[in-house]
């Protein structure tokens, strides 16, 4: 995706300075702009999908990186605790035979 975005773009800033009409040149500069940053975007998301720290250290070094991307990003406070430190709720027994059968 992010290599036909840039084609897109390439084609059209050729093509800006041949056109003889300024209203359709300005337009056509707003669209590579707009084009640029969804190719941005997109690695971006790419990124933020499969962070380098994911296969370098693992899943549980990834979410903690995630949880301090989250936090500065907008302000909310967010962690991962590590499968160690996790509470865990005790299960209670169902059974699925009624009592006195």
């Amino acid at each position: 995706m992010s290599q036909l975005l840039y084609g897109i773009r390439t084609r059209m800033e050729l093509l800006a300075p041949r056109l003889a009409n300024e209203d359709l040149r300005r337009a056509l500069v707003e669209i590579v702009a707009l084009v640029a940053r969804a190719n941005l975007d997109i690695r971006r998301m790419t990124f933020d999908l499969h962070p380098p720290v994911l296969q370098e250290s693992g899943l549980e070094s990834a979410l903690a990186w995630l949880a301090g991307e989250f936090s500065a990003q907008y302000k909310i406070r967010a962690r991962s605790t590590p499968r160690q430190q996790r509470c865990r709720s005790p299960r209670r027994r169902h059974d699925p035979l009624p009592r006195g059968a």
